[in-house]
């Protein structure tokens, strides 16, 4: 009989604010100031996520109208996100490496992506596909920008070069190699026509745009002597440390720069009056340097003449404001787009998963007025600032208690909120003590901490080793518990409620007696009918005793590294033991021998935990997975994948309906049970199938990364794949119904009268012939996967297409559809469709086809748009009217109001 589990799924995270690895942004919706910030997988603002991504958020940006959001992945992927009504619009595959940059045009039509795999990919976003990819740099993108109004981009890379880019040829028009190292900031100020570049230089570099030379073009441009853009000088700055990030406000009068780690510093724009008085400042200087030098008048005024006409350095229009300092370093910054008149807002994503938002008063009003940014919220108390080492839960499941260095938080299960903050030692175990009214707390410093819920005080804070304690464990009686240490001892501990001062009575711990043993202890756990105790200690070997007489019993070997955790069945007949050695151990504890050795993780195993009342059992690593095992059978059930980080807690509940894990990502995730059935055949297959893809989609993807130029946009996915092979199946479905077709109009021909031919039953069922099928199949193909998946298809089938193109066009049936797949295709087997000599009548005919469709489609179009300037035109002349007829309509009613007043006082 096939052994069936149930299935557990994600149900929900908690603590994370913050994540480290994106940035963070406002966005201006319906006059309201939002923050996006990234939380690993998912994008903070309406809990953005999608089932199918696991990989991490790297970059967020937020289109123009605020309409729209894109954000890129750390697998290469880019999900675009309506934010009207929080739901994901497209997927769009372009990269192997993580995103590290995106921006939006003008319009917000256009998206351009920059990845560590050195390319740019510049995406359609009304067609939901790429339109090319650039190729030129030799490391990877820090930043990239589309040019305002004008159809060129910038990019800058860790290769120390600066490119422009010409979108209507695709090529790379000029390189600059400005840098002495890393370039990992840019911003534009399209007022000054100034870029701004800074990474490892002590300065900034200005450059100006060329308008002119944008405005040529390639084809009018004399590449000897006219540049897009000009280096006119260096912002000098107040720290040597990295430019991580430049952002000008949006009113475009305040630079902004993440320097180094902790600080944010700013310049500002010098006002026209500014500007005059340093120029006469200078002036005068200089006249007094000529009087000092004994220079002739001549050569004095030659020397002012040369300075006023002399232009205007980066320094004489930019100068140094003042420096956010935070004290936690800081990821990223994002100013608003429409703050208070008098001063502006900036958002700050630190690395400890926490935000801060500081206002700064604005300089237009005093120019002169002190710098003092002022600290408006901080967002934190819902996340640890690092990572969690432990979790428990209470008795009746309602609460979640989970340690980290310095924090302990308290979880409502139902609502997913924090209750509790609890500041404490640097915590590595920790418990609900009986009763779920305190919390107990092992920490790194050898401290036994308990905490009060009730009042959040701590009641008592007790030396207990003299390492730290590594373990805690709390009797089956609940009456005590016990502690395992580094200074290799083994504590035993009671409840005692006493009365004190200030505070009333309280839990409070007692010491009763130690159990020294020859090595560090690294775990401890009783039996559930606490007959036992099991030590693990650090020369990788697990003793258990007897608990009432602290006698040993049994001795357990074999492990090659030492064993990080330990947990006994309900039953008391199996102990499980997870070690550093990647492996997981189930032991008899009627004789201690070893039932099996498996090779659990990838990496360190550093929690195991029985399901309550079964021998299935969870066991969590470093490898950043969870796993689900069946204990008697020996098998990998299923593989719990989510977390970003080390999982160093695990947690069941007591009937076993939900698992909490704990990771060094700083997240906190629920897995429920469902009611779906799992079988492992299928699980095993799933688990090849991955393997297969990742092959196929690395070997799709193969090619000469060195290549520079202009390049197709799209990547390989399994979904483009599937998509190319549902085409071949409907291609190869209607030549079996032409093939059928012909050999019946042959037996007809020679005059036989044969049966009809033999419809296929899906046609039949959909009541469609061969081409119409085909058609409706490639519609269904998504936009984005459109172009990868006719690559799959061999020549023989794209030839067949295109005599089912002929037949389209006939018919007049999504001809914007057909026009794409017409070029792609003869794009793509250009010269093998031009040497066919049989098809060239097919091609012809597409072509003629093609050219009276597209003409057909102008003349609507044309028709519907000069319909709607007509009607634009209406409009603009009867709010003229009205806007010449309200004076006469407000007298009137003046004069009414003014003639019912009198008649009111008559």
């Amino acid at each position: 009989m096939v052994q069936t589990y149930l299935k557990f799924i994600k149900e929900a995270n908690l603590g994370l604010i913050s994540s480290f690895k994106s940035n963070v942004t406002y966005l201006n919706s319906d006059n309201n100031l939002l923050a996006i910030v990234p939380a690993l997988e998912n994008i903070s603002l309406a809990t953005w996520s999608d089932n199918d991504n696991s990989s991490e958020v790297t970059c967020i940006r937020a289109s123009p109208d605020s309409k729209f959001c894109a954000s890129g992945y750390t697998d290469g992927s880019i999900r675009l996100w309506d934010v009207t009504d929080n739901s994901l619009v497209c997927v769009l595959n372009g990269h192997s490496t993580e995103v590290t940059t995106l921006q939006f045009d003008k319009d917000g039509l256009r998206l351009l992506s920059g990845s560590r795999d050195t390319n740019l990919v510049v995406w359609d976003i009304v067609n939901q596909s790429g339109l090319y990819r650039l190729k030129g740099h030799k490391n990877q993108i820090t930043q990239a920008k589309f040019i305002e109004d004008k159809n060129y981009i910038i990019s800058t890379s860790k290769d120390s070069l600066i490119k422009v880019w010409d979108l209507s040829t695709q090529h790379c028009v000029q390189t600059l190699p400005g840098h002495s190292g890393e370039i990992l900031s840019l911003t534009i100020n399209k007022e000054l026509g100034w870029v701004i570049t800074g990474g490892i230089d002590a300065n900034l570099k200005v450059w100006q745009i060329n308008w002119d030379v944008l405005d040529k073009g390639v084809l009018e441009l004399d590449t000897q002597t006219e540049f897009p853009l000009t280096h006119i000088g260096d912002l000098q700055r107040n720290s040597s440390e990295k430019v991580h990030q430049l952002e000008f406000h949006p009113n475009g009068s305040i630079l902004f720069g993440l320097i180094g780690d902790k600080m944010v510093e700013t310049w500002r724009i010098r006002t026209s009056d500014e500007i005059k008085k340093k120029l006469k400042r200078h002036l005068k200087k200089l006249k007094e340097k000529a009087a000092k030098s004994g220079e002739d008048q001549a050569e004095m005024e030659e020397s002012i003449s040369n300075a006023i006409n002399q232009p205007l350095s980066p320094s004489d229009r930019i100068t140094f404001w003042g420096t956010i300092r935070t004290q936690h370093r800081i990821r990223s910054f994002s100013t608003s787009f429409q703050t208070k008149p008098a001063q502006v807002s900036v958002l700050l994503g630190l690395t400890n998963n926490s935000v801060h938002v500081q206002t700064i008063a604005l300089p237009d009003s005093d120019p002169k007025a002190p710098f003092e940014p002022q600290e408006q919220y901080q967002l934190e108390l819902q996340g640890h600032r690092s990572e969690i080492r432990s979790v428990s839960l209470s008795s009746d499941d309602r609460l979640l208690a989970s340690f980290g260095p310095g924090l302990v938080k308290i979880w409502d299960i139902e609502t997913l909120q924090c209750i509790r903050t609890l500041e404490c030692g640097h915590a590595l175990c920790g418990s609900f003590l009986p009763g779920d009214r305190y919390v107990v707390v092992g920490t790194k410093a050898g401290n036994l901490q308990l905490f009060d819920l009730g009042s959040s005080t701590m009641v008592q804070d007790v030396k207990a080793h003299n390492g730290s304690i590594w373990s805690l464990d709390i009797r089956p009686d609940e009456n005590g518990l016990v502690t395992g240490g580094g200074d290799k001892n083994v504590m035993f501990w009671d409840f005692k409620e006493l009365n004190l001062e200030n505070i009333g009575r309280h839990l409070q711990v007692e010491h009763v007696k130690t159990l020294q043993m020859t090595d560090d202890v690294l775990c401890v756990r009783y039996s559930p009918n606490q007959n036992l105790l099991a030590v693990a200690l650090l020369d990788a070997t697990v003793k258990v005793f007897y608990t009432d007489s602290l006698k040993l019993f049994l001795s357990l070997y074999g492990h090659k590294l030492p064993v990080m955790s330990m947990d006994i069945s309900s039953d008391n007949s199996l102990i499980l033991t997870g070690s550093a050695d990647k492996n997981i151990k189930i032991w008899g504890l009627d004789f201690g021998d070893c039932h099996k050795s498996i090779f659990a993780h990838d990496e360190a195993v550093v929690g195991v935990r029985f399901q309550p009342k079964t021998h299935y059992f969870f066991s969590c690593g470093k490898d950043h997975q969870v796993r689900y095992w069946d204990g008697d059978r020996f098998e990998s059930i299923m593989k719990l994948s989510g977390h970003l980080g080390e999982v160093w807690g695990l947690e069941i509940s007591k009937k076993g309906r939900f698992v909490v894990s704990a990771s060094g990502d700083r997240s906190i995730r629920i897995w429920v049970r469902t009611d779906e059935p799992l079988f492992l055949e299928e699980e095993r297959e799933k688990e090849m199938e991955e393997t297969y893809e990742q092959e196929l989609i690395g070997n799709e993807d193969g090619g000469d990364e060195d290549e520079e130029g202009a390049d197709r946009a799209g990547k390989a996915t399994m979904e483009s794949l599937k998509a190319g092979e549902r085409i071949i199946e409907a291609v190869e479905l209607c030549q079996r119904e032409w093939e059928r077709k012909a050999e019946y109009d042959q037996l007809v021909a020679r005059g036989q009268n044969p049966p009809p031919p033999m419809v296929e039953p899906l046609l039949n069922a959909l009541q469609v012939n061969g081409e119409k099928y085909l058609l409706d199949t490639i519609a269904k193909v998504k936009s984005a996967e459109l172009e990868d998946a006719l690559l799959v298809l061999p020549l023989s089938h794209v030839v067949h297409i295109f005599k089912c193109i002929e037949i389209w066009c006939k018919r007049r049936v999504q001809i914007p559809l057909i026009c794409r797949i017409t070029t792609f295709l003869t794009q793509t087997h250009h010269r093998q469709l031009v040497s066919n000599q049989l098809l060239k009548p097919v091609i012809d005919n597409v072509k003629e086809g093609l050219r009276q469709n597209l003409k057909q489609q102008k003349d609507i179009i044309g028709y519907n748009l000069m319909g709607l300037k007509h009607l634009e035109r209406e409009y603009l002349a009867n709010q003229t009217s009205e806007f010449f007829e309200a004076p006469e309509e407000s007298n009137e009613m003046e004069e009414d109001k003014v003639s019912i007043k009198r008649k009111l006082f008559v």
